[in-house]
C-alpha cells in the first residue's frame, strides 16, 4: 500500500521559488497516496499547478503561537542547547517557524486521519521544515522523516545554521543535492545517514550537433542578486566588445539589482545587444534553448549549491563557464566547458571567453557532447527521481 507523504518546502507552489520542485512533484505523485505541501510562503498567489493528489496548505504566523512557543518543554531544551546571545534572534525565528510547521503537519494528521507508520514526512530544506521534523518525530507524532540539503540551509560560512546537531539524531536520511556537500556535513557532524541525492531536469529532445554560429549568443540564468554577480558578466562584456562586437547576451531571472543592472548595461554596453527577460518559467527557458544557438551559459556567482540552471543547460549541449563554488565543478570541468577561480579576475573571465569564441567547430562540438552527456548521466530527471523515491520508499 502506498504512504502518505507530507512535503514542506519554502514556496512552491506560490509565487516564483523553487521552479524545480516542478520536475520532482511528479514522480512524487506517482509513487504516493496523496501528498501535502506545507508552504512556508504567506502573500504570494499560487503560480503552479500541482498533481491531482497533492493538497496545498500554508502556515500562518500569529502573536498568539509566538507567546506560546516556549510552554512547549523540547523547544525550550533546544533553545537553551545553543543558546547564544549573537544569535538570539534567528535561533527564536527558527524555532518560531519549525513550531507553526509542526503545528500544520499536526492538523493535517487530524483531518484526514493518517496513520503514524504510513506517513513519511519530507522537508525540501535542511532548515525549518527539517527541525519540525525532529521534533515531531521526539514527540512520537511520526515515525520517518528526510530532508534535502542544498546551499543556505547547509554551510557555515552562508551564515549561522541553527540547531543541525539535534536535527541530524532524529533525521532518518539527509540528502544533500551534491557530493560536496555530502562530505561537507559528514566531516562536520561524523554521521553515517547523509547520503548526495542529485536533482535533475527533464528534456527529451535528442542531442544534435550544430554548426558554430557566427554570431554569439551568451546566455546566464539566475536572481538577479548581489551574490549572483551579474555585473561581473557586464565588467567582462564591456571589455569583450572592444574586438567582438557581434555579440547578444540574454539574461533569465529578476531580482532586487535589476534596475541596477540594467542601468549599468546601458552605461557599458555599446556594441553587444543585451535583453534582461525578466522572471520566467523553466519551460520558457528551455525552450529558449531548443529554438535558439545558444554559445555558451555563464554564471559567475560567489556562492552556489548546485545550480538547476546549469542543469537545464547541458541538457541542450551547451558549454557552460562558471566560478568553481559550491558544487559547480561537478557540472563544470575540462570537457565540459571553463571552470573559473572562485573569485576571478576581469581578465581571467575575458580569457575563457576568448578561448570559447576562438575554438574552432570540432573542439566546440565537443565541448557541446560532452555538457550533454554529462547531463545524460548525471542530471536526468527521469532517472534521478526513480532512483531517490526508491530509496526513500525503503526507510
Amino acid at each position: 500500500m502506498k504512504k502518505d507523504l507530507i512535503f514542506i518546502t519554502d514556496n512552491y507552489p506560490f509565487g516564483k521559488g523553487e521552479s524545480f520542485i516542478e520536475n520532482e512533484i511528479r514522480y512524487l505523485a506517482e509513487n504516493f497516496k496523496n501528498i501535502y505541501i506545507i508552504s512556508k510562503n504567506q502573500k504570494d498567489v499560487q503560480t503552479r499547478e500541482v498533481p491531482k493528489n497533492c493538497k496545498v496548505y500554508r502556515i500562518k504566523k500569529t502573536l498568539k503561537k509566538l507567546i506560546t512557543l516556549y510552554f512547549d518543554k523540547i523547544y525550550l531544551i533546544d533553545l537553551f542547547s545553543e543558546f547564544k546571545f549573537s544569535d538570539l534572534k534567528k535561533l527564536v525565528s527558527f524555532q518560531f517557524y519549525g513550531k507553526l510547521i509542526e503545528n500544520k503537519v499536526n492538523e493535517i494528521i487530524r483531518e484526514n486521519s493518517l496513520e503514524k507508520d504510513k506517513i513519511l514526512v519530507y522537508s525540501y530544506w535542511f532548515y525549518t521544515g527539517a527541525y519540525a521534523g525532529s521534533v515531531l518525530k521526539r514527540k512520537n507524532k511520526i515515525d520517518k522523516f528526510i530532508s534535502r540539503a542544498h546551499g543556505y540551509d547547509l554551510y557555515l560560512e552562508r551564515g549561522y545554521q541553527p540547531l543541525k546537531k539535534n536535527i541530524l539524531k532524529s533525521i532518518d536520511f539527509l540528502y544533500p543535492c551534491s557530493k560536496l556537500g555530502e562530505n561537507y556535513l559528514k566531516n562536520l557532524y561524523l554521521k553515517k545517514n547523509i547520503e548526495s541525492s542529485y536533482l535533475g531536469t527533464i528534456n527529451k529532445n535528442l542531442f544534435n550537433e550544430k554548426k558554430k554560429s557566427e554570431k554569439l549568443k551568451i546566455v546566464s540564468c539566475s536572481n538577479l542578486l548581489k551574490l549572483k554577480r551579474v555585473n561581473l558578466i557586464i565588467e567582462t562584456l564591456s571589455v569583450i566588445e572592444k574586438k567582438y562586437s557581434n555579440i547578444e547576451w540574454i539574461h533569465f531571472g529578476d531580482g532586487e539589482e535589476r534596475y541596477y543592472l540594467e542601468e549599468l548595461s546601458k552605461n557599458k554596453l555599446k556594441q553587444i545587444k543585451f535583453i534582461f527577460k525578466g522572471q520566467v518559467s523553466n519551460k520558457q527557458v528551455m525552450e529558449y534553448y531548443r529554438l535558439n544557438n545558444v554559445s555558451f551559459f555563464i554564471h559567475l556567482s560567489s556562492t552556489e549549491g548546485l545550480p538547476v540552471s546549469m542543469m537545464e543547460a547541458q541538457s541542450f549541449g551547451i558549454p557552460i563557464i562558471a566560478t568553481n563554488v559550491g558544487g559547480v565543478s561537478e557540472i563544470v570541468n575540462e570537457k565540459t566547458g571553463i571552470l573559473l577561480s572562485d573569485h576571478p579576475k576581469i581578465e581571467e573571465i575575458v580569457e575563457a571567453i576568448e578561448k570559447m569564441i576562438n575554438l574552432d567547430e570540432s573542439k566546440y562540438n565537443e565541448y557541446r557532447k560532452n555538457s550533454y552527456l554529462n547531463w545524460k548521466e548525471n542530471f536526468n530527471a527521469e532517472k534521478n527521481y526513480k532512483n531517490f523515491i526508491s530509496e526513500i520508499l525503503k526507510i
